[in-house]
């Protein structure tokens, strides 16, 4: 194949992937507003942006238990642009990732086949429901990842850069979600192991390249956090409330039948299972074997809390791009598909075919909502109205319950720190202190719909009139 047909391979791949980033992406609560697609985590991520954007600090002005990198994400997003910015974020995040699939993807199979491969191997998109959430964003840096330890152990690819960026992803899982993070360890473990092995010392050079690329992302936010006085709250909500939350949740029976719900949509068995062949054949012993075990562990990570959300299920699918690489290079090898690649061709498209069947319930949405215009509730349009009749622009207003959307959609910040009730059993200091910051200051309206559970955290009813008969509150004038 000559440089010119290959250029035009590659950049017909690229507007494919594109095309499979938009159909993963285009029902995202941050482009769209469709109620089945609704995602509370989503609009709590947002929130904090908006916070951000308004001189707000993550941690010191707002309770939640993620890292302080996807609080930035959201900014970025928030100061691009209100209505569209945060989803050109996510779907460059989301771009990124297919474009580095197929790098690795095409380590090992040519650039027909490769898009093809991409597409398979990441089928399981459709089943792990994406919009705005930690798993998106990680998934770009855990691929990246991949890449640097694929290049390091078989194609011996060493360099600085190389070493340095993988340092740098590792730094920003960890600061989106640590338990997504899995992959580091062993393979970093793996590194040591090989090179003490070959070199009889401690590879200090890579050691000290991977420490600078996760320090050159932690230690800024570290500072800022320091600078603002937000990091005992850092420390607070996002290690010791997950740490709780983890520990509380968690159970053996969940753990394991959310491994085997996780590993069945995924594929993973098959995966594991064509390496373990691939092993008995002798090719690439040691790293085929890290490899599973980076695989049932990264499993594990994305299960331990015992919970089936499926969102947790996206961190598998970089782990899928390279046994999947590797089985469509082992069967082009075979004698009978060498003169018939074809046939390999219409057997990743019928498997891709899973992936666009999941989809186009997404693109019906989407285009029904550009023709139809945003499905919004009577409630919630009724609730927004009265909320922008009697709190101006810079008045702080209360939703009590799991629902953050109202702060985005009505422009304005929370009272308390605690701008949803979902999290507050898990929080270090106790319901106690909740109950006491959501009261410390008088939001201009409260909203708790339908009599919520979370009605009796709001203690000063009695300075407030009601308003709005399903639950919302306005306070008395003096």
């Amino acid at each position: 194949m000559n440089k010119k047909t290959s250029k035009l391979y590659n950049s017909i791949s690229y507007l494919i992937l594109a095309g499979i980033a938009f159909l993963t992406t285009c029902v995202s609560p941050t482009l769209i507003k469709a109620s089945e697609f609704e995602n509370p985590d989503s609009s709590a991520f947002r929130y904090m942006g908006m916070l951000m954007a308004k001189g707000g600090v993550p941690y010191r002005d707002a309770f939640d238990n993620k890292g302080p990198l996807m609080y930035f994400i959201e900014f970025v997003g928030y100061i691009l642009g209100k209505k569209i910015g945060l989803y050109l974020v996510e779907f460059l995040f989301v771009f990124s990732f297919f474009l580095v699939s197929y790098i690795i993807i095409k380590r090992f199979v040519s650039g027909k086949i490769a898009v093809l491969t991409v597409i398979a191997a990441a089928s399981p998109l459709g089943v792990f429901y994406m919009g705005n959430l930690t798993e998106e964003y990680s998934m770009l840096f855990l691929a990246l990842g991949i890449l640097v330890f694929i290049d390091f152990f078989l194609f011996d690819k060493d360099s600085f850069w190389r070493i340095f960026i993988c340092g740098t992803c590792f730094g920003a899982v960890l600061l989106i979600r640590a338990n997504m993070a899995g992959m580091w360890p062993v393979f970093c473990i793996y590194v040591i192991v090989d090179q003490l092995k070959k070199n009889h010392k401690l590879p200090v050079k890579y050691i000290s390249e991977f420490v600078l690329g996760s320090a050159a992302i932690i230690v800024p936010f570290v500072f800022w956090l320091f600078s603002k006085g937000a990091l005992p709250e850092f420390w607070k909500d996002y290690i010791v409330t997950n740490f709780a939350y983890a520990g509380g949740a968690a159970s053996l029976k969940g753990v394991l039948f959310c491994c085997i719900h996780f590993a069945t949509v995924s594929y993973i068995e098959i995966y594991v299972i064509f390496l373990l062949f691939i092993i008995l054949k002798k090719e690439n012993i040691a790293f085929n074997v890290v490899y599973i075990v980076f695989m049932l562990f990264n499993l594990y990570m994305s299960c331990m809390a015992g919970v089936v959300y499926d969102h947790y299920g996206m961190i598998l699918i970089p782990s899928l791009i390279y046994p999947a690489s590797v089985l469509v290079k082992y069967v082009l090898s075979l004698d009978f598909f060498k003169t018939g690649k074809y046939y390999v061709a219409i057997f990743l498209t019928l498997i891709s075919l899973v992936f666009f069947v999941f989809v186009y319930k997404n693109l019906i949405v989407f285009t029904e909502q550009i023709k139809n215009g945003e499905k919004v509730s009577t409630e919630r349009t009724e609730v927004l109205n009265l909320i922008n009749e009697y709190a101006g622009e810079d008045d702080r207003i209360l939703v009590l319950g799991y629902d953050p959307q109202y702060y985005i959609d009505a422009d304005r910040l929370c009272s308390s720190k605690f701008y949803y009730s979902f999290f507050y059993d898990h929080y270090p200091d106790g319901t106690d202190a909740v109950i006491e910051d959501l009261n410390q200051n008088l939001p201009k309206v409260v909203v708790c719909l339908n009599a919520s559970e979370n009605m009796f955290l709001f203690e000063n009813y009695d300075k407030y009139e009601k308003v709005y008969q399903r639950g919302v509150w306005v306070l008395r004038e003096e």
